[in-house]
């Protein structure tokens, strides 16, 4: 609940900080800039996210592979 209500006084800020744009025309420039660079972070760190998980899941299913090839090779050892 709480990034909830983070993320929406952030938004009003912004929203409150437009109309001063008509006044100086150097926020709306930054204003712009936050926008596009939060958009853009939050797309890179779902990329990282969703990397990162594909990798974790990657290793697994080696480990996985790893221990199966492991079992197959005891089963087929001829004992003396």
């Amino acid at each position: 609940m709480t990034e909830y209500r983070l993320i929406l006084a952030v938004l009003i800020g912004l929203c409150a900080l437009a109309p001063l744009t008509l006044l100086w025309p150097v926020l709306d420039t930054v204003l712009c800039a936050l926008l596009w660079g939060t958009v853009a972070a939050g797309v890179a760190g779902y990329w990282l996210r969703e990397a990162v998980r594909e990798l974790r899941f990657r290793r697994d299913m080696r480990a996985l592979d790893a221990r199966d090839a492991a079992r197959a090779a005891a089963r087929t050892e001829v004992p003396a």
